[in-house]
């Protein structure tokens, strides 16, 4: 029982240490960026300005999220440049799925060859997205 206590006392010190510092910590289970809030939902990220109570926007994936919160917890606002990207990859995403699901069932060779090509576009352009938003994160 008393390890019990340590354990809640260390972790209350350590979320309380948190609180003004702008680095991605896992609390509970939201992201937490400063004053910044993501949490999962089924559809993709929300993610919330907890000084406003306010959602900034919903996104497809993490990075997206993780980009926007990071960037709005430093006073950059982002949020329209990576919803952009954020769109771009969803759409390429699901693009690649079809592609490689019809490349596996069709029989005719050119249409094979046509769906590889479009599958190679289509994780270029998701690729090129995801970079932008690694960028936007690290910087």
């Amino acid at each position: 029982m008393n390890n019990l206590k340590v354990i809640n006392e260390l972790e209350n010190l350590i979320n309380k240490g948190f609180t003004g510092i702008k680095i991605p910590h896992v609390k509970g289970e939201n992201i937490q960026i400063g004053k910044i809030s993501i949490k999962k939902n089924k559809f993709g990220y929300t993610i919330y300005d907890t000084d406003f109570k306010s959602k900034v926007a919903n996104t497809y994936c993490k990075s997206s999220a993780v980009a926007i919160a990071k960037n709005l917890a430093h006073g950059k606002d982002i949020v329209n440049q990576a919803l952009s990207l954020d769109r771009i990859i969803e759409k390429n995403f699901i693009d690649a799925i079809f592609f490689k699901n019809i490349i596996l069932i069709t029989r005719d060779n050119i249409r094979k060859d046509v769906l590889q090509c479009r599958l190679d576009i289509a994780t270029a352009r998701t690729t090129a997205a995801r970079n932008q938003l690694d960028y936007y994160i690290y910087s």
